[in-house]
């Protein structure tokens, strides 16, 4: 360390290397005792030169938070000023930046709490003087490796004395002393960012492979975001082109702010700046301050939405890929004061934005096999084994609840006929018209499967045997009505069915799988009874 400090002191310019000898050369031409006073003087200096080095390796020896305050502390005291600040370069703002307390000063203007990175000595001393109140402000850039990451402020010495040049001298020493502190004090803490950020996406990534519900890790995502960055409001945004809808689908409010784009809630696609602007460069949206981004605050709509609404003053949002469009975003809000978000901060909320899209696709996919699985891909409608399943459990639901429940099977007229006479593309092209003309009339609650080639069931719960009757005749009447129309030729359509209540059967002390059978066999029975009294008709229990 004293290595160091000769090299720094005897190369600097406002003193001559060789002290003693020019104290030598004074004591030839004066006195004793004017030798010794020159002397005791530069004793004094080199002990204090020395005990600021000592005091600051001591501070660049700690890991903690602090760091940035320890220094301040340790130079002001040690320089024995009132106010002291250091600058710290954030290269991806262009900005040396207050990133600690100012010592001496509770309070100071944010305006002056940055300096541009390109700014002059002049622009340099109007900023430090306007931060410290005082045109006398004394100032040294901190370097590492020839490079600058670093401004040191001073002001106002405690005995009210001006800066000589023993002053300006021990200000260049600090800043050469805390440099290489600062930079290892920054990687540190760049270190322990990069770690808990590490923490955050493996938390998301482990959500999205342990679970196979989209709106758990969805969940899980906001909520992680939200409470690491100490952002107000982190929300998983869904776009639906086709209704000129962004719906908020997931949402984490961390403290309680009156959002009114709550989860259900919905803003425009086209018409909203954000959206449109995601749409179209398919790049991140980032605002450290809505109040300077013409296109936020002058756009009314948004303006309406993001400023007069969520009252964000800071938002970052980012789009979600899906297959090969955009999803929709995630957003984060930022409502009781501004936020600088790092590069860092973009980094990692786009790499999660990547990992929900994988997560998104996933599911989608999941979905399709389930639906595959229990559904016919010509109609749409539920499967023969799906129908199984769902009848047993409408019986014993039916069962707890003393309910109505109607089982109805029935069958296409004369369908080979469309096979033989048009091909099996009629015979697709009927079933498919069929299945969009059965689930256009059900209720929510109803249960539409095809059971076999042209054979269908519907499943009517809650409903006897009278409404069941009439909901089928309703339904014949909208087939034979239909307009069937295959390459150019209409195609008459129409249906033969059977309808039982299995209220009436369902009471009967015999097992679930038995029940079914003998349900199934008797609206089978009804519906050869309507074939063979003419076809195009409905018979009921």
């Amino acid at each position: 360390m004293f290595g160091n400090f000769d090299i720094v002191h005897n190369n600097n310019e406002n003193k001559d290397p060789k002290d003693l000898l020019l104290a030598l050369k004074k004591f030839n031409e004066t006195d004793k005792n004017d030798f010794f006073e020159i002397f005791n003087l530069d004793s004094e200096r080199l002990f204090k030169e020395i005990s600021l080095l000592r005091e600051l390796s001591l501070v660049s020896s700690c890991r903690t938070d602090n760091l940035l305050n320890e220094l301040i502390y340790k130079i002001a005291k040690t320089l024995q000023v009132e106010k002291c600040a250091i600058y710290i370069l954030d290269a991806s703002k262009e900005k040396f930046n207050i990133e600690s307390c100012v010592y001496g000063l509770d309070i100071y203007s944010e305006e002056f709490s940055s300096i541009d990175s390109n700014a002059n000595e002049f622009k340099i001393k109007f900023v430090t003087n306007n931060l410290f109140g005082n045109n006398k402000a004394q100032t040294a850039f901190i370097k590492s490796n020839h490079e600058i990451i670093g401004i040191l402020a001073i002001c106002s010495k405690e005995d009210n004395s001006e800066f000589n040049e023993d002053d300006e001298y021990f200000i260049k020493l600090c800043a050469a002393q805390i440099a290489p502190t600062i930079e290892n004090g920054r990687n540190y803490k760049q270190l322990q960012l990069q770690t808990f950020r590490e923490k955050i996406i493996n938390k998301i990534n482990n959500s999205i492979r342990m679970s196979l519900d989209l709106n758990t890790i969805l969940n899980t995502a906001v909520y992680e975001i939200a409470t690491a960055l100490n952002v107000s409001v982190c929300s998983i945004v869904k776009f639906i082109p086709a209704k000129n809808m962004a719906l908020v689908t997931n949402e984490f409010n961390t403290h309680g702010y009156n959002n009114p784009l709550l989860t259900e809630a919905y803003t425009p696609v086209i018409g909203n700046s954000v959206n449109e602007r995601i749409l179209r460069t398919l790049k991140s949206v980032i605002a450290d301050d809505i109040s300077k981004d013409s296109d936020l605050k002058d756009y009314p709509k948004t303006r309406y939405e993001i400023i007069n609404g969520v009252k964000a003053k800071s938002i970052l949002i980012v789009p979600i890929m899906f297959e090969s469009g955009v999803f929709g975003t995630l957003t984060l809000n930022q409502c009781n004061k501004t936020k600088k978000w790092s590069q860092d901060d973009v980094q990692m909320i786009e790499n999660i934005a990547f990992q929900i899209g994988i997560a998104i696709n996933q599911s989608y996919l999941l979905e399709k096999i389930k639906s595959l699985a229990i559904k016919d891909e010509l109609t749409g409608l539920i499967n023969k084994r799906n129908f199984n399943e769902r009848i047993s459990a409408e019986i014993e639901r039916a069962k707890r609840h003393s309910g109505s429940l109607s089982l109805a099977i029935f069958d296409i007229d004369f369908f080979k006929k469309f096979n033989d006479t048009w091909g099996h593309l009629a015979g697709d092209f009927v079933l498919r018209e069929l299945g969009k003309i059965i689930k256009d009339n059900i209720r929510k609650s109803d249960i539409a499967a095809r059971i076999g080639g042209e054979e269908f069931a519907l499943i009517l719960p809650e409903t006897d045997i009278n409404n069941g009757y009439e909901f089928l005749e309703r339904l014949r009447n909208a087939i034979q009505n239909s307009d069937f129309s295959f390459q150019g030729k209409k195609l008459k359509v129409t249906i033969s069915g059977g309808i039982i209540d299995i209220g009436q059967i369902k009471n009967k002390n015999i097992e679930i799988n038995s029940l079914i059978r003998e349900s199934i066999e008797q609206a089978d029975s009804l519906l050869y009874k309507a074939k063979k009294h003419g076809r195009n008709r409905i018979c009921m229990q």
